[in-house]
């Protein structure tokens, strides 16, 4: 009984060895241009655009250094709105809502596919200007993270 149980962990560990798994398809992409039009946040171009880099390095795409990957992505980020936000009982101003709009062209075995979308963001109003600093930002991350969860899903749908 001991034999069987030795012989078939062995075997368990000789097959396993080695094998990896692939948990997304390695897909290249190049990010031909990126624009952002506002003004709020341009000092924060390069880093929206790293980190939406970084977000796609994350899900298993590899970037290329010219026009031959298998996506070839432009993205458009613009500020076109902002709200106050009232809330509590005496109807106080206690934050904004800033409106993107995304427009990115998809190119994909040849073919251009254009995908737009509406970025909601929420910043609440700073209390004194090291938190506005702070607060810009803090705006400029979760806008990448956004920005980068569009462009994966729409990469997926496109290979789906």
């Amino acid at each position: 009984m001991k034999r069987f149980v030795l012989i078939a962990v062995f075997t368990i560990l000789s097959l396993s060895c080695g094998y990896r798994v692939q948990t997304y398809p390695h897909y290249t992409f190049f990010l031909k241009s990126f624009t952002l039009k506002d003004p709020f946040l341009l000092e924060f171009k390069k880093d929206i655009e790293w980190n939406i880099k970084d977000k796609l390095f994350e899900r298993g795409f590899r970037e290329t250094g010219d026009l031959e990957g298998d996506f070839v992505i432009s993205i458009t980020v613009e500020h076109y709105k902002t709200f106050t936000v009232q809330s509590g009982k005496d109807n106080r101003q206690t934050a904004e809502e800033l409106r993107y709009r995304l427009s990115s062209v998809i190119k994909y075995k040849g073919k251009c596919y254009r995908f737009k979308d509406t970025v909601k963001l929420y910043r609440k109003f700073p209390v004194d200007s090291q938190s506005f600093v702070d607060s810009r930002n803090k705006t400029a991350s979760v806008l990448a993270e956004q920005i980068a969860l569009r462009i994966n899903a729409w990469l997926t749908k496109l290979t789906l």
